[in-house]
């Protein structure tokens, strides 16, 4: 079976994601997750010190969430999201949001001490919200901000407190009501 990565919203590039996993005990987790596409081959970075890298040791699989929520998108960075909030498809977490989902089975492989790329191989994937959505300035400034707040508030690097100052301006500028709310929850989360 062929799968168009295209068609389900991944395209070449870095494609900012919530990643689904399961524990070995079989509760869902979600994490923000960068999935970079070069060609067809596709990979990400799990970091060692997340929820996400054990649960793909002990699987060997996730599932990569496309989603246009930026609420929801820092609601995963920071908190654990509720078990309803996941559904289930063939036995793996699928968020009820997901504009569209790819299951695919990861490979760590090289890294260092904080992180590791795992290549992904895709099994299956569908859309399960189908539709056109124009880019919107403030959505992305929420998710440049949230990735930089997930790394801010472990290294305290004065760049991504720069970043987040930068991305919220954009935010109060260019956001709606949704994107604007998604910030105001992101700075609880900022030391």
């Amino acid at each position: 079976m062929v799968i168009s990565l295209d068609r389900l919203g991944l395209g070449r590039g870095i494609s900012e994601t919530l990643v689904t996993t399961l524990s070995p005990r079989g509760r869902p987790n979600a994490g923000p997750m960068g999935i970079h596409r070069r060609g067809e081959g596709l990979w990400v970075y799990l970091y060692r010190d997340s929820r996400t890298f054990p649960n793909v040791v002990a699987r060997g699989r996730l599932v990569v969430n496309v989603v246009s929520d930026p609420l929801l998108f820092v609601r995963a960075a920071f908190s654990d999201l509720a078990p309803g909030e996941f559904v289930r498809i063939g036995g793996e977490p699928v968020l009820r949001e997901a504009r569209s989902w790819l299951l695919c089975h990861a490979r760590p492989g090289r890294g260092d001490s904080v992180k590791v790329r795992a290549a992904l191989e895709p099994l299956r994937g569908g859309v399960r919200r189908p539709g056109v959505e124009a880019p919107n300035r403030g959505r992305a400034a929420v998710l440049e901000a949230a990735i930089a707040a997930t790394r801010y508030v472990i290294f305290h690097d004065r760049e991504k407190r720069e970043t987040i100052e930068r991305s919220r301006r954009v935010v109060e500028r260019c956001g709606g009501p949704g994107e604007k709310a998604a910030f105001r929850r992101l700075e609880l989360f900022i030391p």
